[in-house]
């Protein structure tokens, strides 16, 4: 899975998972973003097309996550 679109305010991650080849939009993945301990800092699903907006918290901003893409069936 591939993604990542980075908006110019710091709160807002927007992007569109896609297979790796670029074919095919994933549909109904799940995304997270966590910071280095784990902790969950923004969630959302991903549209028909494929898209996501992850919206974090104000004490979430400039800290360095890790997105996890998650859909049953795809690995």
């Amino acid at each position: 899975l591939l993604l990542l679109r980075r908006d110019a305010n710091a709160q807002v991650l927007q992007g569109t998972v896609r297979l790796r080849d670029d074919s095919v939009t994933i549909d109904a993945a799940r995304v997270v973003a966590q910071d280095r301990r784990g902790k969950t800092l923004a969630d959302a699903m991903t549209d028909a097309a494929g898209r996501y907006v992850l919206r974090f918290g104000g004490g979430a901003a400039g800290v360095p996550c890790r997105l996890t893409i998650t859909r049953i069936g795809l690995q």
